[in-house]
């Protein structure tokens, strides 16, 4: 990379070159260390919007934030995966919501990012009502009888108040997190601006000690 760099800067002018970003792994710190010691104009850093994601990843470490994650996993999974009751979810939302911009997607959640971990739970959270009526549907719910276990825990969770209020608690946590990591990764985005976004994430009131555990009295 430091043979690369060298050669840009052979043509464009000795100091052009001012910074390279990589990817936050730990064995990136030795290379920046080799490039710097090799470069003394270049400076290194990690992806700053992947530090968001990577305080996602400590936010659903604590405990009632992953168990509400894995809920909603579960709720989600057990609709997308059977297609009769997929077809009566989608049926239930155009009687209910009518346009399709109203209607959302269940979202299962890929491992390599969290901020969609916060999309699978926002989506179940906007389709309550019509979750709830289709596992209310007897004669539906009947034909699962082979996953009986899965069918008796997604009903319980659907019908736990607890559980749609601790959802809608984590969504109200993870909101200014996901709103920093979608200005970060804009194309627009200046690297200037990620001191002010970071510093406005710490300085949020939401996080205040006194806040947060009144948000968290269910």
């Amino acid at each position: 990379m430091a043979t690369v760099i060298e050669k840009v800067e052979r043509v464009a002018g000795k100091g052009s070159v001012c910074a390279v970003v990589t990817d936050n792994a730990s064995n990136m710190r030795k290379s920046w260390e080799l490039l710097e010691e090799r470069l003394h104009t270049l400076t290194c850093n990690g992806c700053s919007a992947h530090t968001p994601n990577l305080l996602l990843k400590d936010m659903f470490g604590i405990g009632f934030i992953g168990d509400v994650l894995t809920k909603a996993v579960a709720i989600t999974k057990f609709v997308r995966k059977r297609p009769a009751l997929l077809y009566h979810f989608r049926a239930k939302q155009r009687q209910r919501l009518g346009s399709r911009q109203r209607r959302r997607a269940l979202m299962i959640p890929v491992s390599t990012r969290w901020y969609p971990k916060t999309n699978c739970i926002s989506s179940v959270v906007a389709n309550e009502v019509v979750l709830r009526d289709i596992f209310l549907n007897a004669e539906l719910v009947s034909r699962y009888s082979n996953a009986t276990v899965k069918l008796n825990q997604v009903q319980a969770n659907l019908a736990d108040s607890t559980f749609w209020t601790e959802a809608r608690v984590v969504l109200r946590l993870g909101n200014p997190v996901i709103k920093v990591l979608g200005a970060l990764e804009r194309d627009g985005c200046c690297l200037s601006m990620v001191y002010h976004y970071f510093c406005k994430l710490k300085n949020n009131d939401l996080y205040k000690r006194e806040i947060v555990m009144s948000t968290l009295e269910f």
